[in-house]
């Protein structure tokens, strides 16, 4: 009966306490809302990654997709408010701000 060296052993045992490397986080995706216009006015995203909106002006804004689906819809993002979007789907979605529509945005799923 052949026994593995004590170093090979607790060598083995390390190796299965570390576990599997921590996956790398998905980068993140902010859109400005700033002096009425949406910065960047594009982004790109995967599917299953989430943008989040910030609306840095002094009046409320929104996210609203263009299409007759409405992919998305934010409602009222207040002043130093926040919305976050998951992106369920690929494609090319435009957005605008219903109280405001010469503001216009795209985000384009991969």
């Amino acid at each position: 009966m052949v026994r593995p060296s004590a170093t090979l052993f607790c060598s083995i045992c390390l190796l299965g306490a570390a576990g599997p490397a921590a996956p790398t986080p998905a980068p993140v995706h902010r859109i400005r809302i700033a002096s009425f216009r949406f910065v960047p006015v594009a982004d790109t995203v995967r599917v299953g990654q989430s943008v989040t909106f910030r609306n840095e002006d002094l009046v409320p804004h929104t996210a609203t997709a263009d299409d007759s689906t409405r992919a998305f819809e934010s409602g009222s993002i207040a002043a130093n408010g926040t919305w976050q979007f998951t992106a369920r789907r690929k494609g090319v979605m435009s957005y605008h701000c219903r109280f405001h529509p010469t503001m216009h945005g795209t985000i384009v799923v991969r």
